[in-house]
């Protein structure tokens, strides 16, 4: 479902979340930062957007349905989209302990000052 909002440099932001009323708020903040998006509810529907559509950044919740979780989706992602950032967010703090030493984690709930943080960390360390 794609969002409305006025084109960002980053280019699209792919949020993967199975929780609709999260996923709302989070597209609300990425459509005040200037962001399009696109909002995928698992890894599988995730895959298949990332392939039709061109995608910015990848945003996706750590703990979803399915075979993989969001970090073994970003694991993945490194080796076919290298070109693509991607942050992860999650509610339990073990699983955002057990991700941290290799990627960028959003605690939820986060606010819009986070998330516009962690996007411009993300995107200033890779440059």
């Amino acid at each position: 479902m794609p969002g409305k909002s006025n084109p960002s440099p980053l280019g699209p932001v792919l949020l993967i979340e199975d929780n609709f009323l999260v996923a709302r708020v989070i597209c609300d903040m990425l459509e005040e930062l200037g962001s399009q998006w696109l909002l995928a509810s698992s890894i599988e529907t995730g895959v298949e957007a990332l392939t039709a559509h061109p995608v910015g950044l990848v945003l996706s919740d750590i703990e979803l349905p399915g075979e993989l979780d969001g970090i073994a989706l970003v694991r993945r992602l490194r080796h076919s989209h290298p070109d693509i950032p991607a942050l992860l967010m999650t509610g339990n703090p073990t699983k955002a302990a057990d991700a941290e030493a290799e990627f960028t984690v959003l605690m939820k709930p986060f606010g819009l000052r986070q998330l516009s943080d962690a996007i411009g960390t993300l995107l200033s360390s890779r440059k």
